[in-house]
Parts: C-alpha cells; structure tokens; sequence
C-alpha cells in the first residue's frame, strides 16, 4: 500500500477546491487511500479494485472508519469490485485519479483512451497522480501536462527516493 505519509503529501499539494473533484483510486486495495481521502471534502471517494478478496476488506474498513472517524470530511466512499476498463466516468464533478502502477502498460493505455473520452465529453478537468512511474502514454499525450512533481523519501524502492508526479488535463491548465 501507499505509504501513509506519501498519500497525504499527495493530496495536499493539490491546489484546488476539493469540494470540486471526486477521487477515484486505481487499484485500491483495502482501502486505506480511500480512508485517507476521505480526510479532504471530495464530492465523492472512489476504489477500484479488481480482487474481490481485497474489495470485501476495503468495504469493511470504510464501514468501521464511518463509524469511528471525527476528521472525515468526506463519506460518501464506495469500493467497486470491477475491472477498471469496465468503470463508467459519470457525474458533473471533475475526477483526481491516483495510480501506483496497478497494472500493465497494455491496459493503461486502453483506459487512457476512456480517459481522454471523459476530457472530451464532460468538458471537466481530470487530474492524474502517479506514484513513481508515469506511463509513457501520458508523457507522450498533448492532452495532459505535468504539473508538480515532489521528491519523497518514503524508501517505497529500492531506491533512497520515490516521486510523486502530477498531471492534468491541459485545457484546464492552459487557461488557468
């Protein structure tokens, strides 16, 4: 899982009005992301885990942090058990979707192109967060450019220092 530390320092290097943006995590897992974002008034929190023994643990937790939290800002938090290329980009909000490398280049670049299909129909800017590795599709995109990039050292590799990368939707950013 993502380091705790790391997906704090993730979300709040966003300048935004989160109130705006439903977060959406690739690859979720038990959740604990989902918790974390959570902390920050999205319209919507979003998990999507393909394992459906990790799914039923993510569920769990979020019932039992519901219960329990006095910081969540947030709850309306729903894990889906689904095959990200079957998710469906809905809502009038714009998304923050976060990746730590959840799967292949293959498939990413499969749901890069619903991605961009979200820009385009919704008119809504979409800010993608990558923890170390960016797939090549989104660097060599025109329709994404990198905002921010913040060096931690959270030891996640094997390396001493681990990145997190930041882009967006270059509508958004070219007008801003």
């Amino acid at each position: 899982p993502t380091p705790v530390k790391t997906m704090y320092l993730a979300l709040e290097s966003l300048v935004i009005d989160y109130s705006d943006y439903t977060f959406i995590d690739i690859g979720s897992g038990m959740g604990r992301n989902l918790l974390i974002a959570s902390e920050y008034p999205f319209q919507r929190i979003i998990g999507i885990e393909i394992s459906s023994y990790l799914h039923r643990i993510a569920e769990k937790n979020i019932n039992i942090y519901k219960n329990k939290s006095t910081t969540q800002k947030s709850k309306n938090i729903l894990s889906h058990c689904i095959d990200v290329l079957d998710f469906e980009f809905s809502g009038d909000e714009s998304f923050i979707l976060y990746f730590w490398h959840p799967f292949s280049n293959e498939i990413f670049d499969k749901l890069f192109q619903k991605i961009l299909n979200a820009v385009k129909i919704r008119n809504k800017e979409i800010i993608l967060i990558f923890l170390d590795n960016v797939y090549p599709i989104v660097k060599s995109s025109k329709k994404f450019k990198l905002i921010n990039t913040i060096q931690i050292e959270d030891k996640l590799t094997h390396s001493d220092y681990s990145f997190i990368f930041t882009w967006a939707s270059t509508e958004f950013v070219d007008n801003a």
